[in-house]
């Protein structure tokens, strides 16, 4: 299969040299480029920009911002033995600009950022730090002007850093393109270019910006905000006044998943720190007639994260936390449950590459290591059983792009193993209801996942996702409610939701300002 992909002159990225190998990994796939007059140079503030980042962050990495020479690309081209420069393509990827598309007679498939097709588009939005919504442009001949359908929303992990943002958007992008020539088999098999599971997100439209918003005045006042949200930050972190993660709980609500419904952080109990550590990702669970809750525990002089566990009595007061489980890298979100009569824990260990599985052997300070269910970097992992066998739902992540965004999903006959990944990989890309917040629960004998909305920057809210198929052959889920705090609060979240027959558990991202002064700690803190 034969694929020319259109590239603007002025404008050849390091990203398009990712997408080149990408496509062409894929077994008989083989690109040709052609190179496009038209689109202008990059505004010279935003060059500028980039530069100034580079030089202040120090970055040394390879960025998909880059501008390469057309040799380079060029030379990136594996020709096939018996593929002939004038050779007809099977599929046209065009990156240049709206004058080129709709012009061959071949099936022609463009990038849009929020609506347009301009590169600056994408600027426009990360200056405003945030990501755009990404679709395609599908010129199968049904239309005059070609279906327009969503492609993904990516999550933006620092979006005060515009280089890593854009890095994390065209990262999604060549996935997306990558699955797309992957199941395009031959010219007369045309599958609908979409993402099924990304709903419709006609309510963007409001935030669709005009491409010439990137102004050199806009980007000398992001520049000149970034410094002062730095400085600020700095400053925050010495004074211990910095916001930061903590654990919250509340006697049992009655959820209503599929409706919105904002907290109230006067109704919780907030577990203290001692500004020397943050607590976060709460799961509970009930072991002896005792609620038990496990967290991540974050001490700011070792940067590592490890499992502590705290027990919260019938009035509501929780004892001191205590570490139980710490390994030579990052561990968090602790998922505990019960199965053939032991008590289980899945700690997310993406730092190490790995996803591993330990059981208690004297809960809940003693845990041992029992099996390894995946080699591979995966974030908030979480399992659940259903049906013949165990789901796993997992956070993926591709290049450079966000973890916040993609879903992918595993199951297995047997807890241990061995795992199968669910095809597609990734079932989803929707930062606003892809990552899992928790373990899933069963409402009215309907399946619902709580999954981190994190449009608005990580964590910021829940989704609360119906899942309405679930087998080997088949995903799907939609989005009907959401879990938030109040605009005014000045605190965000939930990112992760657990509950027992009689407590819930929340994490909420605020400045101890922000928080009721009273906490529920009958020991004194690590």
């Amino acid at each position: 299969m034969h694929i020319r992909l259109e590239l603007p002159r002025a404008r050849l990225r390091r990203w398009h040299l990712w997408l080149i190998e990408a496509i062409q990994a894929v077994p008989g796939r083989h690109v040709r480029v052609s190179i496009i007059d038209g689109q202008p140079k990059s505004p010279m503030a935003l060059s500028l920009l980039l530069r100034l980042e580079a030089l202040t962050t120090r970055r040394s990495s390879e960025a998909g911002c880059d501008n390469i020479a057309a040799n380079e690309i060029l030379n990136a081209c594996h020709r096939s033995p018996n593929q002939h420069p004038n050779q007809h393509p099977d599929l046209v990827i065009s990156l240049a600009d709206a004058a080129t598309f709709g012009q061959s007679s071949t099936r022609t498939v463009q990038v849009l950022y929020d609506g347009h097709v301009e590169e600056d588009a994408l600027w426009s939005a990360l200056l405003e730090r945030r990501a755009p919504l990404v679709s395609l442009r599908d010129d199968d001949g049904a239309s005059a002007s070609g279906d327009i359908s969503p492609l993904a929303f990516p999550g933006l992990e620092t979006p005060h850093l515009i280089v890593a943002s854009a890095d994390a958007v065209w990262s999604r992008i060549v996935e997306g393109l990558t699955a797309i020539v992957a199941r395009y088999a031959d010219p007369g098999h045309q599958p609908a270019i979409s993402n099924t599971n990304l709903q419709t997100m006609s309510e963007r439209g409001s935030s669709v910006r005009d491409a010439s918003a990137a102004t050199s005045t806009q980007a000398l006042r992001f520049l000149s905000q970034r410094v002062a949200d730095k400085a600020r930050s700095v400053l925050a972190r010495h004074l211990a006044i910095a916001p930061h993660w903590h654990v919250a709980w509340r006697a049992k609500s009655n959820l209503v998943p599929n409706s919105s419904t904002t907290l109230d952080i006067n109704d919780f109990h907030i577990l203290a720190d001692d500004g020397q550590r943050y607590y976060a990702d709460p799961f509970c669970i009930v072991h002896n007639g005792t609620t038990t809750v496990f967290v991540e525990e974050y001490p700011y002089t070792t940067a590592r994260g490890l499992i502590s566990a705290f027990t919260i009595d019938r009035n509501g007061t929780a004892s001191a936390p205590r570490p139980v489980l710490e390994t030579a890298t990052h561990l968090s979100y602790p998922q505990v449950f019960t199965h053939a009569g032991e008590t289980w824990m899945l700690p997310e260990s993406s730092q190490s590459g790995t996803l591993d599985l330990y059981r208690a052997r004297q809960f809940p300070n003693d845990w041992v290591h029992e099996a390894r269910l995946l080699d591979q970097r995966v974030h908030d992992a979480t399992l659940h059983f259903s049906g013949d066998r165990w789901w796993l739902f997992a956070a993926t992540e591709y290049r450079k792009s966000s973890t916040w965004c993609a879903l992918s999903v595993f199951h297995a006959k047997d807890l241990l193993g061995p795992w199968v990944a669910f095809d597609p990989f990734p079932v989803k890309s929707d930062v606003r209801s892809s990552r899992p917040a928790g373990s899933l629960i069963v409402l009215d004998r309907q399946l619902w996942r709580p999954t981190q909305n994190c449009s608005d920057g990580y964590g910021a809210s829940l989704t609360w996702c119906r899942i309405d198929h679930l087998t080997p052959g088949q995903f799907s889920e939609k989005s009907l409610g959401s879990l938030q705090f109040t605009d005014r609060s000045g605190i965000w979240g939930p990112h992760t939701w657990t509950a027992t027959e009689d407590v819930e558990t929340i994490d909420l991202f605020a400045s101890p300002q922000a928080l009721p002064q009273r906490h529920s700690n009958s020991g004194d803190t690590p």
